[in-house]
């Protein structure tokens, strides 16, 4: 298996929203390779800090713009997490603030290094690696990136905020 678990994990992974549900090609279910890698970096990292909270990181109270804790069973991290809240009821609000009173994971803060040095120029969204749907959702709703659509119906490309470029300026170092 291509992320190292068995076939009922993995079904069972797809169902609660950590790895992305197949494709149709006629009767065949085919899987996006790069929707499986987006999802698989925002699975937890056991080699990342295991202190690794908003307060250790932002003391000024420019970033901090929630300090309440993740609500229970947080689906953040999981794939394209916006739709999944949304599905499963949550408010963009709730998930909005869910998203903003947890840390940064692996993946933003991979986009926020990338962005962080281009300042705020427009970047198209093909040339921001590791930034899918999920870690761009969520860094929307951290404030640190504004989407700029460019076309109606595609996918758009994004501009580092203040927010995103302090936040950048405060990552611990790699």
């Amino acid at each position: 298996m291509y992320i190292g678990v068995s076939a009922g994990k993995f079904d069972e992974m797809i169902k609660d929203g950590r790895m992305p549900g197949p494709r149709r090609i006629d009767a065949r279910r085919v899987w996006d390779i790069r929707a499986l890698d987006l999802a698989f970096d925002d699975l937890p990292d056991e080699t990342a800090p295991a202190n690794n909270s908003w307060d250790d990181m932002y003391e000024d109270g420019v970033l901090v713009t929630s300090k309440r804790e993740p609500r229970a069973g947080s689906i953040k991290n999981s794939f394209n997490s916006e739709l999944v809240a949304l599905a499963e009821g949550w408010s963009i609000e709730e998930w909005t603030a869910d998203v903003r009173a947890s840390p940064l994971n692996r993946r933003e803060m991979a986009v926020l290094r990338l962005l962080g040095p281009r300042g705020d120029v427009v970047v198209p969204w093909r040339e921001i690696k590791g930034g899918g749907p999920g870690t761009m959702g969520r860094l929307v709703a951290r404030g640190f990136v504004t989407a700029i659509e460019r076309e109606p119906g595609r996918t758009p490309d994004y501009q580092l905020t203040n927010a995103g470029r302090e936040a950048w300026i405060r990552l611990p170092d790699e």
